[in-house]
């Protein structure tokens, strides 16, 4: 269940943004916070040393459990939701973007594509859209909310924008 978390907000970071990345000279909010807290808050700093130190050791084969260690599962796929918070403006990104994203996140961990296979490794760890909310109805894996909240004062607003989209995980 961590992977799939952690797996969840390294992709909501990819997603925000590539999302944000269209609107020239506005950093992603993503980058904003993840500074800051680094700078302010010596646990968070803490333990993004811990988790940067456990990326490098996936990269060097041992972090992760392979494929015969799973029970020969093959690629483990990590369901992930997508929330949109628009005003019903150009934020409100179409469904193709995210699905491009999620196909680009995809190369990325099997490094193909534009990725250099030369200097890394395919992690079989794969993602999809979840196809079940947190009441176990049927979803798209997007999930869109109309909100003022787009032009984000991040110190002021940020827990009322993660209060907009939280599921349980």
């Amino acid at each position: 269940m961590r992977l799939a978390t952690s797996s969840s907000v390294l992709f909501a970071f990819v997603l925000a943004c590539s999302a944000q990345a269209q609107v020239p000279d506005v950093p992603c909010a993503a980058d904003v916070l993840h500074q800051q807290k680094l700078a302010n808050d010596p646990v968070y700093a803490a333990r993004h040393a811990w988790f940067e130190h456990q990326a490098r050791q996936a990269a060097m084969g041992r972090a992760f459990l392979s494929t015969e260690e799973r029970g020969g599962g093959g690629v483990l796929t990590v369901p992930v939701v997508v929330h949109i918070i628009h005003d019903n403006g150009p934020e409100n990104i179409p469904d193709a973007q995210v699905l491009q994203a999620i196909d680009d996140m995809n190369q990325a961990f099997a490094n193909i594509g534009f990725y250099d296979p030369l200097t890394g490794v395919d992690t079989e760890i794969q993602f999809c859209l979840a196809l079940r909310d947190p009441n176990d109805d049927a979803t798209t894996g997007i999930n869109r909310v109309q909100n003022v909240l787009t032009d984000l004062i991040v110190e002021a607003q940020d827990i009322d924008m993660k209060n907009l989209i939280r599921w349980d995980p």
